[in-house]
């Protein structure tokens, strides 16, 4: 692979993953301000990547990011694709996640024939690797490990009752879960209403508007905070008196608790 193959990267290794939405913006400010038309750029809940092919960056790539080039970019990208640079490792979202960055960068014009064949081979490598290997079986999502410790504190899901609050992919997943579970209730709070109608009929539960789920807090006994809001949505007053006990689970980055 040659040297000019690069990838401006800062991942949950590299810092707090609150930092990850900030320095995203920068790569992609970097990306625009050094004319990089061919490039893929990948955000996550994890990570915040930009790949492409550049002769030469000089010194003045973002703060905080970490640039890899030739084998070492392709090698990490690799592992990538392969679940192994994950934080659940073989987790198996972010293989779909970088597919959707490609094809989001195929639908702006915004990648050439070389680095396509790069995604084309990685995006194929980390479908052989979960496909020939064991790297994806058993709990391979924050989700469902964060819920597996809920149900170790609380001894079992039913008759139990949850909110969960953010009906995003992370929140689908945490519902999806606790229904398979055996919960009790589930409440659904979203921002956007008919998204919480939608998932709260998924798993047979109820849904509310974001802006009631206080009022639900003394009813449940797990809260899960899903949402991908930049700013903190459970503070401290909006938590009423508690006369019990609860499993708090915050899903969400940056942090919402």
């Amino acid at each position: 692979m040659e040297n000019d193959f690069k990838c401006l990267s800062y991942t949950f290794r590299e810092g707090p993953v609150q930092d990850i939405p900030s320095v995203g913006r920068e790569i992609k400010k970097f990306i625009d301000r050094k004319n990089i038309e061919s490039h893929v750029f990948i955000q996550t809940c994890n990570r915040a990547e930009a790949y492409f092919f550049s002769n030469s960056l000089e010194n003045s790539i973002p703060d905080k990011a970490i640039l890899r080039e030739g084998k070492e970019a392709l090698n990490h990208l690799l592992e990538v694709t392969a679940g192994v640079d994950s934080l659940i490792v073989g987790e198996t979202e972010i293989l779909s996640q970088v597919r959707e960055a490609f094809k989001n960068s195929v639908r702006k014009n915004q990648i050439g024939p070389k680095l396509k064949g790069v995604f084309d081979w990685a995006l194929e490598f980390g479908k052989k690797v979960r496909r020939e290997t064991e790297i994806s079986t058993g709990k391979v999502s924050v989700a469902s490990i964060g819920l597996d410790h809920a149900q170790d504190i609380l001894k079992e899901f039913t008759g139990k009752k949850a909110i969960i609050i953010g009906a995003g992919k992370i929140g689908t997943t945490a519902a999806r879960f606790l229904k398979d579970a055996g919960i009790g209730s589930i409440f659904v709070a979203n921002r956007t209403y008919e998204r919480a109608v939608e998932l709260s009929k998924e798993v047979g539960g109820e849904s509310y508007r974001l802006s009631r789920f206080p009022e639900l807090l003394p009813e449940v006994e797990i809260i899960i905070c899903a949402t991908s809001a930049p700013h903190y949505i459970l503070t401290e007053d909006k938590i009423p008196e508690l006369s019990e006990k609860k499993v708090l689970l915050d899903l969400s980055v940056p942090t919402n608790v």
